[in-house]
């Protein structure tokens, strides 16, 4: 069963998952919606859905350490 996840959460993964298949950038930024006033990519945005979490690098070094 999965708790506390937002669709905010389920986007921030789609992300992920995107720029793990290959997609750019500029891609994922435009799939996503992040578009300027000015109609220009919002490169910015979509960089922080990609960084990465604490809990994720935990959880990464977990799996290799046994």
């Amino acid at each position: 069963m999965v708790h506390d996840v937002t669709f905010h959460d389920l986007r921030h993964d789609f992300a992920h998952r995107a720029r793990a298949a290959g997609w750019t950038i500029e891609e994922v930024a435009y799939y996503l919606g992040h578009v300027t006033k000015k109609g220009t990519l919002a490169i910015h945005t979509t960089a922080r859905y990609l960084q990465v979490s604490r809990d994720h690098v935990r959880e990464k070094l977990r799996l290799i350490s046994g």
